[in-house]
C-alpha cells in the first residue's frame, strides 16, 4: 500500500487487517513500513470459500525511506495506491508513485488498484490519472466499499499465475 503522506494508507490497511472497524482521522506517520499479516476468507465462483494468508505492507509516503523501496517491491504481487482525492494536486503526486512502484517493478496496471480517499468532505474530488488501474472512491464512512473492493482485487490477483505479473 503506497501513496503520499497523510493519504490514509495506515487507516485503510488497519481496517483491512481488522485492527479497527472503520477509518480514523488521527495521524501517526509510518516509519519505513508496517507489515500486517492476516487471513482472509474469499468466496469462489461456485460459492466455496477458501482462506488465504496475506501480507499487506503499509509503506511510508515519506521519500526519506525510498532506499527501503527495492526490498518492499521484491516479490510483491500487487500495488494498492491510496491518495487524498480532495488534495490540490493528486494527479502529479500519483504520477510519482506510479513511476516509483509499478513502472519500476514492471507490474501491469491490472495488478494495481487505488483508493481515492476523500479526507475533506467539503472539497471537490479530483481523480488521479492512472490509466488501467481500478480507482475506488472512499471516505471515512466507506468501510463496506473498501472491503468489497479489496476482496474483488484479491480475487483478481489470485486468479493469475504468480509469474504473470511482470511485463
Amino acid at each position: 500500500m503506497v501513496g503520499p503522506t497523510k493519504a490514509g494508507k495506515t487507516a485503510i490497511s488497519n481496517m483491512l487487517a481488522e485492527y479497527q472497524d472503520n477509518l480514523t482521522q488521527s495521524y501517526r506517520p509510518t516509519v519505513g513500513c508496517r507489515i500486517h499479516e492476516f487471513e482472509k476468507e474469499l468466496k469462489g465462483k461456485q460459492g466455496t470459500a477458501s482462506k488465504v494468508t496475506l501480507e499487506l505492507w503499509d509503506v511510508s509516503g515519506d521519500p526519506i525511506y525510498e532506499k527501503c523501496w527495492p526490498a518492499i517491491q521484491l516479490n510483491a504481487n500487487g500495488i494498492i495506491f491510496v491518495y487524498d482525492s480532495s488534495a490540490t494536486t493528486p494527479d502529479s503526486e500519483m504520477e510519482y508513485w506510479v513511476k516509483e512502484f509499478p513502472k519500476k517493478m514492471r507490474l501491469e496496471p491490472k495488478f494495481c488498484m487505488a483508493f481515492a480517499n476523500k479526507q475533506n468532505p467539503e472539497s471537490k474530488s479530483q481523480a488521479a490519472p492512472m490509466k488501467g488501474i481500478v480507482n475506488v472512491e472512499c471516505s471515512q464512512d466507506s468501510a463496506q466499499t473498501i472491503h468489497v473492493a479489496f476482496d474483488k482485487y484479491l480475487q483478481s490477483l489470485l486468479s493469475v499465475p504468480p509469474s504473470a505479473g511482470a511485463v
